[in-house]
């Protein structure tokens, strides 16, 4: 009864007469939501906020009569003697063998005003059918019937005679409460939907591919879609049938094409556009994150660069991570961002991003691509940001919206929402996903491609200089226990470094075989001997200033001109350690 209900009785003669003077006017009727039918079902507008049948789709606002209700005075004075507060009044008219498939309504009308449906049947048959999700009702003429079309739903018309129906959306008001105080459901009206189980469903895709080889998508494609009329599908919908089936036949136009369509049907009316920017960034700042450290100069930072990532199309959510969420930050914090973007704007935001963190911002040297952090569906940044406050790391993570690792979030113990793009659909995970499938190729066609970067010299040493700020931030912090972790990456990087110059075959090796360096080198094993006491050197201030000094000695001589280009960076760094 939530769902549909019969709220009041209406008199057999007042019945005939609007039946009688509908069938003999001479109606245009449209055909709406054409996309989301076989044929045959066919609307006419009485009631609208312009007062004009223009497109024949519903609208908000204080609905008019159109000029064909002069035509109809039976039905007008019904109409106007309920006492409610229509937005749009309808004719729809189904002729036999017509269907009208799965799909929610009012969900591109905005969600702060109450709204229901009443149908007040005038011509029917058995065989008219309203589905909903485990069951079927006839809404069978003489009563005005209640309907909350925010759920899913179908129409279906099997039998010999049409189906017509007066459709009133409506806006609860005091008259309509009170008929709801009143309303009831015969059961001799509804019928349970049999579950769909397993050995059903696999008949069903059997069949489909059958009719797809010898009929065409269409037939197949109608056939799954009557499953909704047909069975309970439990959590599924119809247009996950139709996903699966074209994705096991490895038909990728199809399949998105059907996540495309599911997301309109079901969750919103806004054609997905794949190429389409986002505009209307509305957004909510919270001021303060973390509570009880808003004096730290981390605070003011994050804001501005949340900024610059509010500029670019794409942006959803934004999260603060680590100490600051915590509230135990101190000042040499780190200042930890999630982004969450839009699958279809993923690539365009991360190249959009990274140019905008370097114009406004003035990191030294490029962005190192960090793999330590946890996977949340995206890309992880490490940048340096100097400022007249000091030297700051930014880690910067890329996620996409909908990306099945973006689940490992929610177990992540210290977090803060700090912005939230108003998006109009709402929050569903079901549609974020859908949205995600629909790009997921060029998603992680992305990821893959921005993870898999060759290393380079210039990378490399990126790499050794942001691990060296953070092995001094932590010794400086007292942690000596990550600082010992980030060291022995340190190590790995500089050797790295040393390989991609003397031994560019062997580069990945680490600390093995290094001794053939000897030769490399042609130094008579000064390098060698400097690499051994780098591996067994134990981490204090003192020491990792010495081995960051002989790094920093090593690119100077061998990479000149590399250590040109990043010799802000190395020179800020080692005054970090130093300092």
């Amino acid at each position: 009864m939530e769902n549909i209900s019969q709220l009041t009785e209406i008199q057999p003669d007042i019945l005939r007469g609007m039946a009688d003077e509908i069938r003999s006017a001479n109606i245009n009727y449209k055909t709406v939501y054409g996309d989301y039918q076989s044929g045959g079902w066919h609307t006419t507008i009485l009631y609208a906020p312009d007062g004009e049948n223009n497109d024949g789709l519903v609208h908000d606002g204080e609905a008019k009569p159109t000029s064909l209700v002069n035509d109809l005075p039976v039905t007008q004075r019904f109409l106007e003697e309920l006492g409610l507060e229509f937005f749009t009044v309808r004719i729809a008219r189904n002729d036999h063998d017509s269907w009208l498939w799965e799909h929610r309504d009012y969900v591109e009308l905005n969600e702060e005003k109450k709204r229901l449906r009443l149908h007040v049947p005038l011509i029917s048959n058995p065989d008219a059918i309203m589905q909903f999700p485990q069951c079927k009702v006839h809404m069978a003429p003489g009563w005005v019937w209640k309907l909350d079309p925010t759920v899913s739903h179908a129409i279906s018309n099997t039998g010999s005679a049409t189906r017509m129906h007066l459709i009133l959306d409506c806006y609860v008001n005091s008259t309509l409460r009170h008929m709801l105080n009143k309303e009831t459901l015969e059961e001799d009206h509804v019928q349970p939907l049999p579950r769909l189980n397993l050995e059903t469903h696999t008949k069903l895709l059997a069949q489909a591919q059958h009719l797809f080889s010898r009929q065409g998508s269409e037939k197949a494609d109608q056939y799954l879609l009557k499953t909704f009329h047909q069975f309970d599908l439990g959590t599924q919908t119809s247009y996950d049938l139709l996903i699966d089936f074209y994705r096991d036949m490895g038909f990728r136009s199809r399949e998105n094409y059907w996540i495309s369509e599911q997301s309109t049907r079901i969750y919103h009316r806004g054609e997905t556009n794949t190429g389409a920017p986002m505009f209307n960034m509305r957004g909510l700042l919270f001021s303060n994150p973390h509570a009880s450290k808003s004096d730290l100069p981390q605070f003011s930072m994050f804001r501005q660069i949340l900024q610059t990532c509010r500029l670019y199309p794409g942006l959803e959510r934004v999260y603060v991570r680590g100490s600051l969420a915590r509230g135990d930050a101190d000042p040499y914090s780190d200042i930890d961002l999630l982004c969450v973007v839009a699958p279809e704007q993923f690539s365009s935001f991360l190249k959009q991003i990274d140019t905008g963190i370097k114009e406004r911002h003035s990191p030294l040297g490029d962005a190192w691509v960090d793999t330590i952090v946890k996977d949340f569906g995206g890309v992880g940044f490490v940048y340096l940001l100097q400022t007249d406050k000091g030297l700051y790391q930014l880690d910067l993570y890329v996620a996409c919206r909908g990306h099945p690792s973006l689940d490992h979030l929610n177990r992540v113990p210290h977090k803060q929402e700090i912005f939230r793009h108003d998006r109009n659909e709402g929050d569903n995970q079901q549609l974020d996903t859908l949205q995600y499938r629909l790009h997921s190729e060029m998603v992680e066609q992305e990821i893959r491609r921005i993870n898999s970067i060759e290393p380079s010299v210039p990378r490399t040493l990126t790499e050794l200089n942001v691990l060296g700020f953070m092995i001094k931030k932590c010794m400086k912090c007292g942690d000596e226990f990550v600082a010992g972790d980030e060291f022995n990456s340190w190590k790995r990087c500089f050797i790295k470094l040393v390989r991609q110059k003397f031994d560019k075959q062997h580069r990945d090796y680490g600390f093995y075989h290094v001794k053939r360096l000897m030769n490399e080198a042609n130094d008579h094993g000064t390098l060698y001997e400097d690499l051994c006491a780098i591996a067994h050197c134990p981490l204090n201030l003192n020491s990792f200033k010495q081995v960051n000094r002989c790094a920093m000695a090593f690119v100077q001589k061998h990479f000149p001109d590399i250590y040109t280009q990043q010799q802000d960076m190395m020179e800020a760094v080692t005054r970090h350690i130093e300092g």
